[in-house]
C-alpha cells in the first residue's frame, strides 16, 4: 500500500577516497535538497539521510530504511559513487521488494540507460534537470502507473530499458522551491579551510556557455545560462541567515561572476540587509572582474574566488577548449588579492597531448601564479563530457569500475604522452612542490 513516504539518500564517499589524506569537508548535497523540497511541496512525507555527513554504514542505512518504511527511495549519484549506490538499492530491495527505487544525479544524467542496465535494483532513473520530472514521477507512482511517458525519466519494463525523451530545462528558476535544508543536519557541514562555523551551498544560476571538454555541466543544465532573480536569491539568503542561523555560503554556480550588474545587485542587497556573510564563489580568467566588482564583493563578505586555469601551456588549453589567456592570470590574481580576497585555482594533469614538458609548465605556473591555494587533478573522462567520448572512441578506457573515477591517484583513461605511474607521481609532486613553495609542511602517502 502506498503511504506517501519518500526517503532520499546521499551515499558516503569515504570508501572511495580511503587512503587519500584530505581535510574533513562535508558539503550538503544541494541537488538532493532541491529534490527533497520538490517532494515536500507536493505533499509527500519526505526524509533525507546524508550517509556522508552522518558517517553511516550500509547496515545503518538499511536499519533506517526498515524503520521509516518508505514507499519510495531515491538516491543521488555522482560517477565514483555509482557502485555504492547500487549496493544501497540492493539493500532496499532486500528489505522490501515492493519499495520503488529511483536514482538521479550527475552520473545518471550522462548514462541513464546504462545505469538502469547496470543497477538491477533501480526501478527508475531521473536524468537532466530533475525537479519537474521527479514531481511527475511521484504522482504517477502514487496512482499506480508503472510504464509512463514522462520527459527526463527512464524505467525498466521486464527485460527492456525504456528511456523517455529529455525534458526542456526550467526557464524560470524562481519557480523552484528553495532547497529543503531543514531536512539535513545543517550543523554537520564544515569546510575548515574556509569557514570557522558550519556553511551551506547555494545555486543562483544554471547552465554554462563554455565548452571545456572535461566538464559535464552542460549534460544537466545546458549551454545557456539561466539566472535567478536578485530578489529571489536574497530571499533564500534571508532564510539561511535568519532561520538556519548560517552565515557562511559557498556559491556553486559554474561562473558566479558572469554578469557584473547582477553580481553588484546581489552584493548591494547583502550589504543593505546587514547579513554579515562570509562567502566564496567562482569566476573565469577571461570574464571581466574589475576593481568596482571586487570592491563590492569584498565589502559584502566575499573571502575567496576560485578560477579554473587547468594548464600552464597554451597549446594544451586550446586542445581542451579552455578559452583563457594565460597572460591575464597573474595580473588578475594580484588584483583580486589586493581587495583582501583569497585566490583558489585549479589545474589538471594528463590532458590529451600533455607531455613531461607541458605538465612541468603547469606545476611551475601554479607555483608562480600568486594563487593562495591550488588543486591538482588527474584528467578523468567523466561520462557526459567530450573527453569521455574521446576516450571511448580511442578505446582508452581502462576501467568501468566507476569508483576509480575520482581525480586523485587514479588513471582510468590516459590520453597524454606520459605513463599512468608518471601522472600519479606528477600529482603528488605538484602538491608537494606547491606547499613547499608556501612554506607548508607536507605529508603524502
Amino acid at each position: 500500500m502506498f503511504n506517501k513516504k519518500v526517503l532520499l539518500i546521499h551515499p558516503s564517499s569515504k570508501a572511495v577516497y580511503e587512503g587519500f589524506e584530505r581535510k574533513d569537508i562535508n558539503r550538503i548535497p544541494i541537488g538532493l535538497a532541491y529534490i527533497a523540497a520538490t517532494a515536500e511541496s507536493n505533499g509527500y512525507d519526505t526524509k533525507v539521510v546524508d550517509a556522508e555527513a552522518e558517517n553511516l554504514s550500509l547496515q545503518e542505512l538499511g536499519s533506517y530504511v526498515n524503520e521509516f518504511g518508505p514507499s519510495i527511495v531515491g538516491v543521488t549519484c555522482t560517477t565514483p559513487l555509482f557502485p555504492i549506490t547500487s549496493k544501497i538499492l540492493d539493500i532496499v530491495k532486500e528489505i522490501s521488494n515492493s519499495t520503488i527505487t529511483i536514482i538521479g544525479g550527475p552520473h545518471i544524467n550522462a548514462l541513464p540507460g546504462d545505469s538502469l542496465t547496470e543497477c538491477n535494483s533501480a526501478d527508475y532513473v531521473v536524468f537532466g534537470e530533475g525537479e519537474e520530472s521527479f514531481a511527475e514521477l511521484l504522482c504517477n507512482i502514487e496512482r499506480g502507473k508503472r510504464n509512463i511517458n514522462i520527459p527526463g525519466v527512464g524505467y525498466r519494463n521486464g527485460e527492456n530499458v525504456i528511456l523517455n525523451g529529455p525534458r526542456t530545462v526550467i526557464s524560470d528558476l524562481d519557480t523552484i522551491p528553495f532547497p529543503a535544508r531543514h531536512k539535513f543536519h545543517i550543523e554537520k557541514y564544515h569546510d575548515p579551510d574556509r569557514y570557522e562555523m558550519p556553511y551551506t551551498l547555494m545555486v543562483t544560476s544554471r547552465g554554462c556557455p563554455y565548452r571545456c571538454i572535461f566538464c559535464a555541466s552542460s549534460t544537466t543544465w545546458g549551454r545557456s545560462t539561466r539566472f535567478r532573480s536578485v530578489s529571489n536569491i536574497l530571499c533564500e539568503i534571508d532564510e539561511i541567515v535568519k532561520i538556519l542561523k548560517i552565515n557562511n555560503i559557498t556559491f556553486t554556480d559554474d561562473t558566479f561572476i558572469l554578469k557584473k550588474s547582477r553580481v553588484v545587485d546581489i552584493c548591494k542587497g547583502i550589504i543593505e540587509r546587514k547579513y554579515n556573510l562570509e562567502f566564496m564563489c567562482s569566476s573565469r580568467i577571461n570574464t571581466t572582474v574589475d576593481d568596482e566588482t571586487l570592491e563590492i564583493l569584498a565589502k559584502s563578505g566575499c573571502k575567496e574566488i576560485t578560477f579554473g586555469v587547468e594548464s600552464g601551456d597554451e597549446s594544451i588549453l586550446k586542445a581542451v577548449c579552455k578559452d583563457i589567456d594565460l597572460n591575464k592570470v597573474k595580473p588578475l590574481f594580484e588584483k583580486v588579492k589586493s581587495h583582501g580576497i583569497r585566490v583558489h585555482s585549479s589545474y589538471i594533469i594528463g590532458h590529451p597531448g600533455d607531455t613531461h614538458e607541458t605538465i612541468d609548465k603547469t606545476i611551475n605556473f601554479a607555483i608562480d601564479s600568486g594563487t593562495d591555494a591550488a588543486q591538482f587533478s588527474i584528467s578523468t573522462p567523466y561520462p557526459g563530457t567530450p573527453l569521455w567520448q574521446m576516450a571511448v572512441e580511442q578505446k582508452k578506457l581502462k576501467s568501468r569500475d566507476y569508483s576509480k573515477y575520482k581525480h586523485y591517484y587514479s588513471v582510468v583513461a590516459n590520453l597524454s604522452n606520459v605513463s599512468d605511474e608518471e601522472l600519479i607521481s606528477y600529482q603528488r609532486d605538484a602538491y608537494k612542490r606547491f606547499d613547499e613553495s608556501r612554506g607548508l609542511l607536507v605529508n603524502f602517502k
